[in-house]
């Protein structure tokens, strides 16, 4: 999540000096051709450069597993970056 890519978050993310936070995002993906169907406004291309990993679910996934995965990815992230903040900050 940048502030380019998610313009919600305004400047929290420069004022933080916080360049990006690892996001989980969810976006189909048919026949090599990726979908963001979050809102209206998606669109993959968005996001498309930002990706650090890609990893398949099943529907069923979307909500403990995803969100167990990214807390896990998250404080991977935090570890290896020695960030100044705490998980619950950035959660």
């Amino acid at each position: 999540m940048t502030e380019l890519n998610t313009t919600k978050i305004g400047t929290e993310l420069t004022d933080n000096s916080i360049e990006f936070i690892p996001e989980a995002h969810c976006y189909l993906k048919i026949n090599e051709n990726r979908i963001d169907f979050t809102s209206k406004q998606s669109e993959f291309k968005k996001i498309e450069e930002d990706i650090i990993q890609e990893k398949l679910i099943e529907p069923n996934q979307v909500t403990n597993f995803k969100v167990d995965y990214h807390k896990k990815f998250l404080k991977n992230w935090l570890n290896e970056t020695k960030s100044k903040f705490e998980f619950d900050q950035i959660w």
